[in-house]
């Protein structure tokens, strides 16, 4: 996969980094990949592993994208 760009994006109140990857099955083939990232809510550490998400589950969390 190659890295189109990276972003910063606020997924459910969480900064996270994200790449743009192009995959190999073709033009349409774009993923994101999620660094991990933690933050801390009322005393407890909330921790993201890093992810790859399609395109469609991507959009689904509703990213705003700074």
């Amino acid at each position: 996969m190659t890295t189109l760009k990276t972003f910063k994006a606020l997924i459910n109140g969480t900064l996270v980094t994200v790449d743009q990857l192009k995959g190999n099955d073709g033009r349409q083939d774009i993923r994101y990949k999620l660094h991990r990232s933690q933050y801390t809510n009322q005393g407890y550490t909330i921790v993201y592993d890093e992810q790859t998400l399609s395109a469609d589950n991507f959009w689904k969390l509703n990213p705003q994208i700074s």
